[in-house]
This record gives structure tokens, sequence and C-alpha cells, in this order.
């Protein structure tokens, strides 16, 4: 009998149980072309900005925001300090480069009236850090 796993060498099957150390790479290549990639990566964000403030026993529990009209923000981080609101912004894009447009749903939100907020992060799948129209650019493990 034909398991379908036996016809495709980079699909994970129980042969994975019993070699254990071939498990990263295999799920790294998986992922690189899954078609989920940019949710799975997402979700990898939000739950290590969870695990950070968590870490250094901080409540600052991430939002996200979407309006009627579609825009959205991934995380929303209130950092207030007493009455002062700041909140961050925070996009996730899971891609290694960063696309000239990848900061426009920040400029939006950053620009509603009455909104305090100013600058904002994007979080890439990349290694570069630098700025960007006015936003930060970061890659996922200094997030």
């Amino acid at each position: 009998k034909s398991d379908r796993h036996d016809r495709n060498p980079d699909s994970l099957s129980g042969h994975d149980l019993q070699a254990p150390h071939a498990l990263p790479a295999r799920c790294g290549r998986l992922l690189a072309r899954h078609p989920l990639r940019g949710p799975i990566f997402e979700s990898f964000a939000v739950s290590d900005r969870i695990k950070s403030f968590s870490a250094i026993r901080e409540d600052a529990p991430p939002f996200c925001w979407r309006d009627a009209t579609g825009h959205e923000i991934d995380i929303l981080v209130d950092l207030a300090s007493g009455s002062d609101t700041h909140v961050v912004p925070i996009e996730v894009k899971s891609g290694g480069t960063v696309a000239s447009d990848a900061v426009d749903t920040l400029a939006w939100w950053t620009a509603i009236p009455g909104n305090p907020a100013r600058g904002g992060v994007l979080v890439h799948g990349g290694t570069e850090s630098f700025e960007f129209r006015g936003f930060r650019i970061l890659p996922w493990y200094l997030q």
C-alpha cells in the first residue's frame, strides 16, 4: 500500500520521528513554499510578542485592528505609562526583503485624524534592520 508521503521527499512522515535531527531542515523547506506561510509567520510574531512581555512581567497584551474597508494592523501594543497612551503598530511580513509598499498600512493608520501614534514597526522574515519612511524595519529575531 502506497502512502501519499512516499511520493514527496519533503513531506513529513512517521519516519521523521525516527530521525528527529532531520526534522528542522525538512520543516524549513516545507514552510518556505507553504501556502499559509504568511499567516504562520504572523502567528509566530504575535506569540513571540506575548512571550517577550511575559518574560519581563509587563501587561501589554497585543491587539489587532481592522476597519470596515479592510485596512488592518497585525499587532497593536499599548505601552501606556500612567495616563499617557503610547500605541505601537506592528506589521508582519514573512518575506526576506521589504517591498516599497510594505509600510503603506502603517502610514495609513498613523495618519488617521486624532490618532496619537507616530511611527511603527515592520517585522520581516529577512535579516536587515533599518529605517524606512519613518518606520523601523526589524528582522523577526529582533522584534
